[in-house]
């Protein structure tokens, strides 16, 4: 089944408010005891009896996602559909969603800041040492099978690619050649890192 995911406003039930849905695939069982996909939609929150307001609601909610805009649909005054429609309130959440955008904000200017004040990667053809800390890993395939890649920051600033060197979070040094990246020249690839040693392994 080809459909793509995505959130849309939906005028929800008796057409008293619109309403914020996500559509996805899911598998349920058929008389044969096979799966079988099938659309499935949730409800996820109210938003309001205006039409831009809805929309401009419904994009502080899911923010990058895919959502889906069909038009503006006629809608009845609030209060006049069945009484069996309960108001979710939604304000914890979306004061959790802000206090989480603030801390990205914040986590990207130092990201910046910290750039900005970076050496850049070294160019040369020698072995070099570098010291720092692993900022993650990554098992990348290859022809000659999986193997483990290495995010590391070094001391100066610069940030370097390559061979495993430790976990996230570990501070070591070590050796290696490095070529810098055409495209940044605070950021480049080492290759054949030696002489490995953690910070409680260092005299």
């Amino acid at each position: 089944m080809e459909f793509e995911a995505h959130y849309w406003i939906d005028t929800g039930e008796d057409n008293i408010m619109y309403t914020l849905k996500y559509s996805f695939v899911d598998y349920r069982k058929g008389i044969d005891g096979i799966a079988e996909p099938y659309v499935k939609t949730n409800y996820c929150y109210n938003l309001s009896t205006d039409y831009e307001q809805a929309v401009q609601k419904a994009k502080e909610i899911v923010g990058d996602a895919k959502l889906t805009l069909n038009g503006e649909k006629d809608t009845n005054e609030w209060g006049t559909g069945a009484n069996r429609k309960v108001e979710y309130d939604n304000s914890a959440w979306l004061e959790q969603k802000e206090q989480r955008d603030k801390e990205l904000e914040e986590a990207a200017r130092k990201e910046k800041e910290a750039y900005e004040k970076a050496e850049p990667v070294p160019i040369t053809e020698e072995r070099i040492k570098f010291e720092g800390v692993v900022l993650g890993i990554k098992k990348v395939e290859t022809q000659w099978g999986d193997t483990a890649k290495c995010l590391f920051q070094d001391d100066r600033g610069f940030k370097v690619w390559g061979g495993y060197v430790g976990e996230r979070g570990d501070r070591l040094s070590f050796f290696a050649r490095v070529n810098p990246s055409k495209d940044d020249t605070k950021f480049g690839f080492y290759t054949r890192p030696t002489k490995i040693l953690h910070e409680d392994e260092v005299d």
